[in-house]
């Protein structure tokens, strides 16, 4: 085994060679779909994959060792395509966009613009004759589709245009790439934010209609999508049988495959299983990083050992340490600390790919694999900090242990990613409050306080981005002392309405460039996915379940069930605003609760005055304030009958 660390476990007596770094956070990616740009001779995905690894065996690998041998070797191994000029000969189809019909040629016009919105072209495309996709040339149907299959954000409505597409494409019987088949069968499963039996059963479907209805056959991706779904569905029987079936058709995991395999031994309660995964995962060539170590946390803590899990965190921070001391080499492939969450999922799907095709380089070329492995410092990244912060604040309800890993995460970050630590230290209160030591309501109210300056400061920020007025961002624990001393601080709230609303992003600036038909698309569409999540919400018992499911999705929204257009149009304002901090319905929620589990309905009101004066309901959706009412009605029932 090739590493540069053991982590030993003193309970079990095994050790564990880990050496790894970060950046894929999935244990199942969707399928390698590249986004569809303006279509100047776009480079293929199997030349990025070539270029992409190129760059990363260079940057490893220096002079040292022969990086080109190494990308030769892989791509001899058929795990990576060559990337040199090649004719390319294609199959005639003479077929063309009819764009004599006028509403063709407006949307194949669309479709190649940039600027436009999945939203909008999908509008376009509703207004073609049925079937659209069969008045497109091969040429636009590629493009239409391959946008689609992988939207920013991955919300139900993303899903429903793209299986509504699929749909077309088999009504119109024409052909569908298994990749795109996979993509269908991803998002079926994992677009309604938890995934549930229903969402599996969906994806089976669909996985059945890719094999016996268009005679496509399954390869080791489409059986990792969904083995994926079924264990975080909770069905093992049918996790069981995937993995029956894969072995009857001889078809092996592929590196996201086996991660998610660790995960379900976790949710198994299999400490031996994750162990035995392990230690078959590093046999087998594959690469340590963060984001396997991060399943490593998880799933001990799933089986129970929390231990163990604790043990491997304190390496990691350890590592950090010396790492710390030697930033300027760390690889452009290091873990990512970023706040923003496109950002971070790009990123990790992207150094996925790449360990992917390089397992194969243990058995031929072990110095070059030795040396690789050995590039991937082990030290966190944030879903590391989230993964622990989430267990102390919805298992353990140890509060000195939530402080202790915010400490380290103001030891790694230069500003911690504030919106997560909130969400999660208000949901902690919200289930610990009166019930676990520590979470009182005098650490409570410092912690609202300390929100509400980070609220000012995020708002002023948002106001000053167009002038040179950049202030300094300055971090505050909200457990820290100068919490405390800093409450007397706290700026009065307006009596007028005025306080901090915030346009969105939708709002003045997309309506210069859009029609007024876009902007009630616009409309319609963000009632409909407030509608589907209000219903889910009041379908839910009036908790948060805790879900340490190992999915970057809810890495730095943190809505989990909560998703609905709102989480789109903050997370519009956050990459406006570095770290910024935005009030939004699943924030306000949790709040609530927070203060209707630590006080009474005193309390719970005179928190609500504050918030409703810096959210202005009558500036909100009608089911974002009808959620938000009800939860307040209820706390306030539930503080009143204790009192």
């Amino acid at each position: 085994m090739t590493s540069t660390f053991t982590l030993e476990d003193s309970e079990h007596n095994t050790s564990y060679p880990v050496s790894g770094e970060n950046a894929l956070d999935r244990q199942v990616d969707p399928p390698a779909v590249s986004t569809i740009s303006h279509y100047h001779g776009k480079t293929s995905p199997a030349k990025e994959l070539h270029e992409a690894t190129s760059k990363l065996y260079r940057s490893v690998f220096g002079d040292s060792l022969d990086w080109k041998q190494a990308v030769d070797t892989v791509v001899d191994d058929g795990q990576v395509e060559s990337s040199s000029p090649r004719p390319v000969v294609l199959r005639k189809d003479n077929k063309e966009d009819a764009v004599e019909l006028q509403s063709v040629a407006v949307f194949v016009e669309a479709l190649w613009d940039e600027k436009k919105s999945n939203q909008y072209i999908f509008r376009l495309y509703r207004d073609l004759p049925y079937p659209g996709v069969s008045y497109l040339s091969k040429r636009s149907r590629g493009a239409l589709l391959r946008r689609f299959a992988n939207p920013p954000n991955r919300r139900w409505v993303d899903a429903r245009r793209y299986l509504g597409l699929i749909e077309d494409m088999v009504a119109a019987k024409l052909p569908v790439s298994r990749s795109l088949w996979s993509s269908a069968i991803h998002l079926a499963g994992r677009a309604s934010g938890k995934v549930c039996k229903r969402d599996l059963v969906r994806s089976i479907g669909l996985w059945q209609q890719m094999e016996h209805v268009a005679g496509v056959k399954s390869d080791g991706v489409v059986f990792n999508i969904l083995f994926d779904i079924a264990i975080k569905a909770g069905q093992f029987t049918v996790a069981d049988r995937l993995m029956e079936e894969m072995a009857k058709r001889e078809i092996a995991f592929t590196r996201p495959g086996k991660v998610s395999k660790m995960y379900y031994y976790g949710m198994q309660q299999d400490a031996d299983g994750i162990r035995q995964t392990f230690d078959a995962f590093v046999s087998s060539g594959e690469i340590v990083d963060t984001v396997v170590l991060n399943c490593l946390i998880v799933s001990f803590l799933r089986a129970g050992e929390t231990k163990t899990a604790e043990q491997l965190y304190h390496r990691m921070m350890q590592a950090q340490n010396t790492v710390e001391l030697d930033l300027e080499q760390r690889l452009q492939h290091g873990p990512s600390l970023t706040s923003e969450f496109i950002v971070y999922r790009k990123k990790t799907r992207k150094l996925n790919r790449l360990l992917q095709v390089s397992a194969s380089l243990k058995d031929q070329l072990p110095e070059h694999h030795r040396a690789l492995q050995e590039a991937f410092p082990m030290i966190p990244d944030t879903r590391t900090f989230h993964i622990l912060l989430a267990h102390h604040a919805y298992r353990s309800g140890n509060l000195h242990a939530f402080m202790s890993v915010i400490s380290d995460m103001e030891k790694t970050f230069s500003i911690p990613p504030r919106g997560m630590i909130y969400l999660l230290l208000f949901d902690g209160f919200a289930y610990n409050g009166r019930k676990r030591k520590g979470w009182t309501a005098e650490r409570l109210w410092n912690a609202w306080r300390a929100y509400l300056r980070a609220l000012y400061e995020s708002k002023n920020r948002f106001n000053d981005r167009f002038h040179f007025r950049t202030a300094k961002l300055v971090w505050e624990n909200p457990l820290g002392n100068s919490a405390a001393l800093l409450a007397a601080q706290t700026p009065t709230l307006p009596r007028k309405p005025m306080g901090l609303y915030t346009p969105l992003p939708s709002g003045r600036s997309e309506a210069k460039t859009t029609s007024e038909e876009h902007q009630q698309e616009q409309v319609d569409e963000s009632n409909e996915a407030s509608k589907e999540d209000f219903e889910e919400l009041s379908a839910n018992d009036g908790t948060t379940e805790f879900d340490d499911d190992i999915d970057t999705d809810e890495l730095f929204s943190f809505r989990g069930r909560d998703q609905h257009a709102e989480d789109g149009e903050l997370e519009g304002l956050e990459r406006q605003i570095e770290n910024g901090v935005f009030l939004g319905r699943r924030m306000i929620i949790i709040i609530l609760r927070a203060f209707g589990a630590c006080c009474g309905p005193k309390e719970v009101m005179e928190v609500w005055l504050h918030i409703e004066r810096l959210w202005q309901p009558k500036r909100r959706k009608a089911l974002d304030v009808m959620a938000v009412k009800e939860e307040l009605e209820k706390q306030i029932n539930k503080g009143s009958r204790r009192h």
